[in-house]
């Protein structure tokens, strides 16, 4: 087991442990980040990490999605609009969905 601090750029792991004061823990917990959730690293600067958690029903059921690529907005729209066009967003969203089959 290791920190997210320790997780490579790319590389996707799986929540074992969740530590942090409680505001912390309740933040995480309320968008669903919860023990097993696995997480893919965008980035990652020291004690800085930027990860990608989304549950499937809570991205697919938006009325608005926006994808930032670097701090770049590069794509917008519905997931079926966004899933049509062969974009940032459809390339990571079928890498989850091969991850977790």
């Amino acid at each position: 087991m290791c920190a997210l601090t320790q997780v490579k750029e790319g590389q996707s792991c799986r929540i074992k442990s969740l530590s942090g004061d409680k505001r912390f823990i309740s933040r995480v917990t309320s968008v669903g980040l919860t023990l097993g959730c696995v997480v893919e690293m965008i980035q990652n600067k020291g004690k800085y990490p930027l990860l990608v958690y989304t549950r499937d029903s809570t991205v697919a059921g938006a009325d608005k999605i926006i994808v930032l690529d670097n701090g770049e907005l590069v794509q917008q729209g519905t997931h079926d609009e966004l899933m049509l066009h062969d974009g940032l967003y459809r390339k990571l969203f079928t890498i989850q969905q091969e991850s977790l089959a």
